[in-house]
């Protein structure tokens, strides 16, 4: 992309990071946001690109290599925070965890930049170097642009008390492993935090606190949740409780189990999200 299309700039040296997320699919025609986030405009642009349709862009002004580095942590913090805050207002992550490690002192990884040319140009010492990475994709598609709602949820995930920190900590792990043998798990992990913050003694009771658009949309209540859960392998306990003779294991999840476990303890877990954060976040099920 052309940086004067989005806009002039007068002074300096422009830093820019453009990134094309998941393919996530946005009606053409909508217009794009874009806002100043700690002294670095975040924007969104439609692409001509069938298969990377949407895309975000970075842009901040830099006359010096302290400018340059300031610049580049900025926009590596803000990188963390939207990945942090995407999901639960896109329904999906920018990018599914990488297949191995990944190094870059040029910014926030997955981003295309100019950094390394500014750093070679500007005033000041430097250092650096990249090592690549591969990352799995999948689409979805929506009908709102995200970048708007992302920022404006972005303060209350800023300020998320330490508990509601670490389920979101430990949610976006799951997230992370989307289709890996350790997902089940880590979803069941999730969830028993989640519905230990809720009020209640009974799942039943819990469920009646879930933010009402959480509640409807699940097609498997708390209750059965806890029970699959419990008695699944792929899930919290391996084992069978039993008085008696060897120990026998417990079954996996069917492919419709499965299915509906994740689904619906994820759609539970961001209603606890919600409700302690106060912000309205999407029901999108997973499989949709």
């Amino acid at each position: 992309m052309n940086p004067t299309k989005l806009g002039t700039r007068t002074g300096g040296r422009l830093l820019w990071y453009e990134f094309s997320p998941l393919p996530f699919r946005v009606p053409k025609g909508l217009p794009c946001h874009r806002e100043d986030v700690d002294g670095v405009i975040v924007i969104e642009h439609h692409r001509d690109d069938d298969a990377y349709p949407y895309g975000l862009r970075l842009e901040a002004m830099v006359g010096t290599q302290s400018e340059l580095n300031a610049a580049k942590a900025t926009a590596s913090s803000l990188d963390k925070q939207l990945r942090r805050v995407w999901p639960y207002i896109a329904g999906a992550p920018l990018t599914i965890r990488p297949s191995r490690m990944s190094v870059s002192v040029d910014g926030p990884f997955g981003w295309r930049t100019n950094h390394g040319e500014l750093r070679q140009k500007l005033p000041g010492a430097h250092v650096g170097f990249t090592v690549g990475k591969s990352v799995r994709d999948f689409g979805i598609t929506l009908v709102w642009m995200p970048l708007k709602p992302v920022l404006e949820a972005l303060p209350a995930f800023r300020a998320a008390d330490p508990m509601t920190a670490a389920l979101i900590d430990l949610h976006l792990h799951a997230w992370d492993n989307y289709q890996h043998s350790v997902e089940v798990f880590l979803f069941a992990k999730t969830l028993e935090l989640a519905t230990a913050l809720l009020p209640g003694v009974t799942m039943a009771h819990k469920q009646k606190h879930l933010p009402q658009p959480f509640a409807v949309a699940m097609t498997n209540d708390l209750s059965w949740l806890k029970q699959i859960a419990n008695t699944r392998l792929d899930a919290r306990h391996a084992v069978q409780k039993s008085r008696r003779g060897a120990p026998q294991l417990h079954a996996r999840m069917s492919r419709e189990e499965r299915r509906g476990f994740i689904d619906d303890a994820d759609i539970a877990i961001r209603g606890v999200i919600s409700g302690r954060l106060h912000v309205d976040l999407n029901t999108i099920r997973r499989h949709e």
